[in-house]
């Protein structure tokens, strides 16, 4: 929690976007300051992307590098049944326990809210002492043979073996929005 905390702060300093025009110009400028792999080189700069910026795109926003390549998608179009009972899906995953809690966050009045799984591929390369200027994919290690680089990909850990219950339930609450994000995928893929 301490880098969500962290990065927390540098969220709350964020200007909104005023716009469509606004973004691309913030988000290829951001581009510009990225290093020679395409990583952003400092991770204490946001932007904040009001909901009126997405509803002026049609509720679909599709942000691509400048290779092409999908940076982010943003959709507000989930149906309105599937969002009404995000919450409930949620806190009955967890079987009715009390384990959500709420953190009073507003950036000029408007809450966020999300919800953190800690555990989530935290057992993986985590970088540190390595070059900043280098993709991953490029460092290999001196006098070595071979580089295994599926230590990058996230892998399940063995707490999802220990919670499999808390899993199975999520997948049983949120099937029809995970199958709702299915379609989405596949129908940005397509263009």
């Amino acid at each position: 929690m301490e880098w969500t905390d962290t990065q927390r702060t540098y969220v709350e300093k964020a200007s909104p976007v005023e716009g469509l025009g606004d973004l691309r110009e913030q988000v290829y400028g951001k581009m510009k300051t990225f290093d020679p792999g395409g990583v952003r080189s400092t991770a204490t700069s946001y932007l904040w992307l009001p909901g009126c910026v997405i509803d002026e795109a049609g509720g679909i926003l599709d942000v691509r590098n400048s290779d092409g390549t999908l940076m982010a998608f943003i959709c507000s179009s989930m149906p309105q049944r599937l969002k009404a009972n995000l919450m409930a899906n949620l806190t009955s995953a967890f079987d009715r326990q009390d384990v959500l809690y709420s953190r009073q966050v507003s950036h000029e009045g408007q809450l966020f809210e999300c919800v953190h799984f800690s555990w989530y591929n935290r057992y993986t390369t985590q970088g540190q002492g390595a070059p900043t200027g280098v993709h991953p994919h490029e460092l290999h290690v001196k006098g070595a043979k071979c580089t295994n680089l599926s230590q990058l990909l996230p892998y399940q850990s063995s707490e999802q073996d220990d919670h499999e219950r808390l899993y199975q339930n999520l997948e049983i609450a949120f099937e029809e929005v995970f199958k709702w994000i299915e379609n989405m995928v596949w129908f940005i893929r397509s263009f």
